[in-house]
């Protein structure tokens, strides 16, 4: 079959690039704020994860290759810095930028050999970069400022082409390309550490983006009979500006695909400056730090902070502290961050019962406990009972192969939503109010659905919580932290998912069908809409049945084991 031709492929969503109705567009991302009015006559790639079985493939070769390229990497690091540090002491500074990065260039890449698979590309535009232009500062920069930029992947799919491709590329010229000062961009939480005292200055807890609240704190402190204080040491600003030339940086592994070899020639590249040319400032900064403990505790630090993950490797390195980490948000996912976590922790605290991994604990989930009850009464005084429908957002460009929707998914998804929306009476579907996202929504899905509906059917609130209990009835679309918040108001709660879940535990899965079968989870839209008819009068009577109680009642032991906060005070009297 004759490939059909285009003339230019539009990779990002820069509009430099000067798109037109008859290019071919890599993706979903490279539309959503051009100026095309009719957007559906345009012709746009179907994205590679959008086939399901793909997704748990690509996952499982990504967890594999990360565990193979980092025993590779930590020699380079090692050679690089004139270091003999180990695999785990490079692992808790470098590993979240690999996972991030890995998963990045497998995404872009796939995306690119799908289109060379089905059509003839003539030319490839591309707005003209340097090596600074890329560059980041710190992981903080490449997370939250970057990787879900249209210039920033305009450099990573540039990159990738280059080398692999003999299409021709021409670059556009850059107007704003200004020189860069490379300041960091640490997280702007203080660390809390123990009072100092004339019987101890080694305290033995040290907290950091711990996600406590000032309760819990104080709780704690009372547990402990220690004073904690905020200490804003891994603020600190540092200047890690240097030249930037050519990274002779070698990753010695044997590769089995072209992808693989061009990750050796190019990931390097990505790295931040706090990684390799401004590290040993970093370094420099951390010998200054006296703090002394035995536990550090995080939920974020480990990821996004690399003035804290330098010296937390340090602690951790001389094996004179040890590393807590606490999973943030609810989650059932198996296997999150290729493992990443469970390499480096000591300990690790989690949400999913039975987890047959070592150092392992279950403990009632840290964002439930901060909940503030007198929403509820408040919202009974003051608002008529809704279905309160949840959405689910994704990233421009996807960034970590999950469980989840990933990119331009979000269209399918939407339109999943949709087919359920008019499928619904019109009394019925005259009482949703819709939740999106008020701080982050880069699909522009709140525009959309209030054009959907012909009225302003999204909240405003800010606090989920205001739209929670003044809901009748909760439907989710994601099995994440906004769902285990829904279960655990008490409100009926229901899961509308467009395709069934796969990274799950066998227990995890049992829990799953059980929800399934008992009305919870929904993946037609059709019978749900049937038991929204059937319960709507009084969704009550459904909720509060024997077989509903118990599939939430199994759902809650493997996933959100109950108690307060007084329970992880007494897990941490327990160390020793």
């Amino acid at each position: 079959m004759k490939k059909k031709t285009f003339n230019n492929l539009i990779t990002t969503g820069l509009k430099e690039l000067n798109p037109q109705k008859n290019d071919l567009y890599l993706g979903e991302w490279c539309i959503v704020d051009n100026h095309f009015k009719q957007k559906n006559k345009l012709k746009i790639c179907n994205y590679h994860l959008n086939q399901k079985k793909k997704i748990k493939r690509d996952h499982y070769y990504l967890t594999k290759l990360y565990n193979k390229i980092l025993p590779s990497v930590v020699t380079s690091l090692n050679k690089y810095h004139k270091l003999n540090k180990s695999k785990k002491y490079w692992e808790i500074i470098v590993g979240p930028t690999l996972v991030q990065l890995l998963s990045i260039f497998w995404d872009r890449w796939e995306t690119i050999q799908l289109v060379f698979k089905k059509y003839k590309i003539n030319q490839i535009p591309f707005l003209d970069y340097s090596q600074n232009d890329f560059i980041t500062q710190d992981f903080y920069d490449l997370f939250v400022e970057k990787m879900n930029t249209h210039f920033w992947n305009n450099c990573i799919y540039s990159e990738i082409l280059r080398d692999n491709s003999k299409i021709r590329i021409f670059k556009i010229e850059n107007k704003k390309n200004k020189k860069k000062r490379f300041l960091n961009h640490w997280s702007k939480n203080q660390i809390l550490k123990k009072f100092k005292s004339k019987k101890s200055s080694v305290s033995k807890f040290i907290f950091f983006d711990e996600n406590f609240n000032k309760l819990n704190l104080i709780e704690f402190g009372v547990s402990q009979r220690e004073f904690f204080i905020k200490d804003p040491i891994f603020m600190k600003k540092l200047d890690l500006s240097k030249e930037i030339g050519v990274r002779n940086i070698e990753i010695n592994f044997q590769t089995k695909n072209t992808f693989e070899k061009t990750i050796v020639k190019k990931i390097v590249n990505f790295f931040p400056i706090s990684h390799l040319e401004g590290m040993s400032r970093i370094k420099t900064f951390v010998k200054k730090i006296d703090i002394k403990t035995k536990y550090i505790v995080t939920s974020y630090g480990h990821i996004n902070n690399d003035l804290f993950k330098v010296w937390l490797a340090e602690k951790i390195e001389t094996k004179k502290s040890k590393l807590i980490i606490a999973h943030h948000g609810g989650t059932v996912e198996k296997e999150i961050n290729f493992n990443s976590w469970e390499n480096i922790s000591d300990k690790l605290i989690g949400w999913e019962k039975n987890i047959k991994k070592k150092d392992y604990v279950q403990l009632s989930p840290i964002f439930l406990c901060k909940e503030k009850f007198a929403l509820k009464n408040f919202t009974k005084l003051f608002f008529k009972k809704k279905i309160l429908f949840l959405t689910t957002s994704s990233s421009l460009y996807t960034y970590r192969i999950e469980d989840k929707i990933l990119s331009s998914q979000i269209k399918l998804h939407l339109n999943f939503w949709k087919i359920f929306f008019n499928k619904l009476p019109l009394h019925i579907k005259n009482e949703f109010l819709i939740r999106n996202n008020p701080q982050f929504d880069p699909w522009n899905l709140k525009r959309d659905l209030n054009l959907f509906f012909k009225r302003n059917v999204c909240s405003n609130f800010k606090n989920i919580n205001t739209d929670i209990y003044r809901s009748k009835i909760l439907i989710n679309t994601s099995m994440s932290t906004s769902f285990f918040q829904s279960m655990h108001s008490g409100i009926p709660c229901i899961l509308l998912l467009k395709d069934d879940l796969w990274n799950l535990s066998l227990d995890g899965k049992k829990i799953y069908y059980l929800l399934k079968k008992n009305k919870i989870i929904f993946t037609k839209p059709k019978l749900l809409v049937n038991h929204l008819i059937r319960i709507n009068q009084d969704p009550l009577i459904w909720w509060n049945n024997n077989k509903t109680l118990k599939a939430r009642s199994s759902f809650k032991k493997q996933f959100m084991k109950s108690g307060s906060f007084k329970h992880w005070c007494e897990y941490f009297s327990t160390l020793n």
